[in-house]
This record gives C-alpha cells, sequence and structure tokens, in this order.
C-alpha cells in the first residue's frame, strides 16, 4: 500500500494544479521533502502525513490505494452524490406538483346551496359520486368499504387551452 503513495500524492498534487514547490509552501515542508517522495526516495513522516492528508482532504484510499480502488472509492461517492442529487430532484417535484395543484387545479364547485355554503363533488370507490361541502381526502372512508377516489377539479388554465387548441385543428381538418 505504501508503495502507491509516491504516484497517489503527485496525481493529488497535478489535480490540485500545484507545482511541488507550492505545496510545500502550503504545507510547511521542504520542496526537497516533496520531491523524494514523489519519486518514492523516502516515505512522509506522520507529521507530514497528516498535513498531506488534511491538505487535500484525501481518504485512505486516495493516499494509498491502486488507481481501481481510488476509482471505485470515487464511483462510490458520485453514486452517494447522484443519490442526494436525485432526492433533492424528487422532492422539488413533490412540492412543484403540490404548488402546481394548489395554485391551477381548484376544486370542482358542483353548485352554491344558499344554506349550506358551497358543495363539492367527490368520485367515490364504487363509481357513484358525492355532493357535500365537507372537505373530503382520497382514501378517506364514507362507507363501509366506500371510499373517496378523488376529489373532481376544474380544469387548468393551460388544458383549457389545449382543448381549445385541439378543438380547432379537428375543425381545421373537417374543413379541408
Amino acid at each position: 500500500m505504501i508503495e502507491n503513495f509516491a504516484s497517489n500524492l503527485t496525481n493529488l498534487r497535478i489535480k490540485s494544479g500545484l507545482s511541488q514547490k507550492e505545496l510545500s509552501e502550503e504545507l510547511g515542508i521542504s520542496t526537497q521533502t516533496i520531491s523524494n517522495i514523489e519519486k518514492g526516495k523516502s516515505y512522509p513522516t506522520f507529521t507530514n502525513l497528516e498535513k498531506i492528508a488534511n491538505y487535500f482532504k484525501a481518504t485512505p484510499n486516495q493516499l494509498f490505494g491502486t488507481s481501481k480502488e481510488i476509482e471505485l472509492e470515487n464511483a462510490v461517492l458520485k453514486s452517494d452524490e447522484y443519490s442526494k442529487t436525485l432526492e433533492d430532484i424528487l422532492k422539488k417535484t413533490n412540492e412543484l406538483e403540490e404548488i402546481v395543484n394548489g395554485y391551477f387545479y381548484k376544486p370542482m364547485l358542483s353548485y352554491y346551496d344558499p344554506e349550506h355554503g358551497e358543495v363539492y363533488r367527490y368520485k367515490l370507490s364504487n363509481g357513484k359520486y358525492l355532493n357535500t361541502t365537507g372537505d373530503l381526502y382520497p382514501g378517506e372512508e364514507i362507507d363501509k368499504d366506500v371510499y373517496v377516489v378523488e376529489q373532481l377539479k376544474e380544469k387548468s388554465i393551460y388544458e383549457q387551452i389545449m382543448d381549445m387548441y385541439n378543438a380547432i385543428k379537428v375543425i381545421d381538418k373537417n374543413k379541408n
């Protein structure tokens, strides 16, 4: 494992865009020591090893591993990073869906009852519809083995425009 240290240090330094002199100044280690370590002529002291690891925020694999071990570790780290990014995207998608549904889709008002107020229409699991003033939620049991499937919603402005667009296309097609 220690035999990989020289080439791994060189790779870390080059990826960071540093010369041996710049790295030696950053770490407070002589340029000759850095050069000897990278050539494999000497190994770092524990103190210098700690300085190098901390500076590059390097894992043991990045310092001592083979190129395959480093690639595997990087793949795992990227996989974790992609998983987090995907989780963030899904969370934002759900938030956006809630905003869109709340903004564009309004509960469909069946009618207004002067005595009870606004009456809304719900589709039930038995295929029937229920008009009520109460707020019901999908999955809510209304009667024995009868559940709310969905609250009927008005079409969004986008859907209404697309319906009109499609109707115009049909009319134009029928003219020809």
